[in-house]
């Protein structure tokens, strides 16, 4: 006979059921110019590589 999930999965019903974790308050993070210039930098420099490696 073939079980619907396998024996090591978890309970359905379980689901949500877990006790509530008490975490810290989040430390307050400031959003800066070099944030986005960094990620603008490395998609860049990502995409240039890639065609570049594409084109090769």
């Amino acid at each position: 006979m073939a079980h619907a999930r396998t024996a090591i999965a978890a309970n359905p019903r379980q689901f949500g059921r877990a006790r509530p974790w008490l975490l810290e308050a989040p430390a307050e993070t400031r959003w800066s110019l070099s944030d986005d210039a960094k990620l603008f930098a490395a998609t860049f420099l990502g995409g240039f590589l890639f065609v570049s490696i594409l084109i090769a």
